[in-house]
C-alpha cells in the first residue's frame, strides 16, 4: 500500500517517502525473519536439520550477529551494546545456525521492550563453556511461563497481555532451543515481570588441544576437522 502510493504520486515529498520506505524497510526485514524461523522450523520437524560442526571463535558469531541487526537497533531510542570478553576459547558450533539462534534472542529483545530499549549483548567463558547472554529492560514475564516459552508457537505474555500487541509465530525460542541442544548445551532464563529478562546460549568450548610431535617444519600439525553430527 505505501509503495502503491509513493508509485502514484507525481510528486512525491521527501519527508513523507522517506518515512514509507523507513517502514517498508521494517516489514521486510520482519518479514524475512519470520520466513527463515518457519524455514528453519520445518527443517527441525523433519529432522533434516544439517549441522556442520568447526572450531568457531566467538567474536565471529557476534559480528556476524550485530551486522545483521544493526540496521534497526542503529534507530533512535535503542542502544545495543556488545561486551564480549578477552582470550575466549573457540567453540564447536555450525555458525551459521548459532548465528540464528543469537538473532533470535536479539530479536525478541527488541520486541520486547518499549520505546526506550536498553540491550546488551555479552559474552564470556564459563568453566569450559562460553556463554552469550542477552539482557534487556523489557516487559518480562511471569517466572510461571518458563516451562512454555519453549513451546511451539507460544508467544510470551507480558504485563497487560502484551502477546497480543507483539508480531511473530512464535517459534524463536524453539528454535533457540533446539540449535543449543544440538550443541550439546543449554538455555539460561532469568526475568522479572516489568523489569526485563536475560537470555543465554551456553554451548561447550572446544578443549585445549594436548601437545603434539612436531612436523617436519618445525610447526605442529594441523588438527583434522571433527566429524559433523
Amino acid at each position: 500500500m505505501l509503495v502503491d502510493s509513493l508509485v502514484a504520486d507525481p510528486e512525491p515529498e521527501p519527508g513523507r517517502t522517506r518515512a514509507y520506505l523507513e517502514v517498508v524497510s521494517g516489514e521486510t526485514v520482519r518479514l524475512g525473519r519470520l520466513v527463515d524461523d518457519y524455514l528453519t522450523f520445518a527443517r527441525l520437524e523433519r529432522g533434516a536439520m544439517a549441522y556442520d560442526f568447526q572450531p568457531t571463535a566467538p567474536e565471529t558469531v557476534v559480528e556476524v550477529a550485530v551486522r545483521s541487526v544493526r540496521p534497526r537497533f542503529a534507530a533512535p531510542g535503542c542502544d545495543l551494546r556488545t561486551e564480549v570478553a578477552g582470550g575466549l576459547p573457540r567453540v564447536l558450533a555450525d555458525a551459521p545456525s548459532l548465528t540464528t539462534a543469537l538473532l533470535n534472542l536479539l530479536e525478541n529483545a527488541h520486541k520486547y521492550t518499549g520505546p526506550h530499549k536498553r540491550i546488551v549483548l555479552a559474552v564470556d567463558r564459563c568453566g569450559e563453556r562460553v556463554r552469550f547472554s542477552v539482557t534487556d529492560n523489557g516487559i518480562g514475564f511471569d517466572p510461571a511461563q518458563r516451562d512454555h516459552i519453549f513451546g511451539k508457537f507460544h508467544r510470551l505474555d507480558g504485563p497487560g497481555g502484551t502477546a497480543g500487541t507483539v508480531t511473530g509465530a512464535g517459534l524463536g525460542l524453539h528454535i533457540v532451543r533446539s540449535i543449543v541442544e544440538a550443541h550439546g548445551g543449554e538455555v539460561e532464563v532469568e526475568s522479572t515481570p516489568g523489569r526485563g529478562s536475560r537470555f543465554a546460549l551456553v554451548v561447550p568450548a572446544v578443549p585445549d588441544e594436548p601437545p603434539g610431535p612436531l612436523g617436519p617444519s618445525g610447526a605442529r600439525p594441523t588438527p583434522k576437522n571433527r566429524p559433523s553430527r
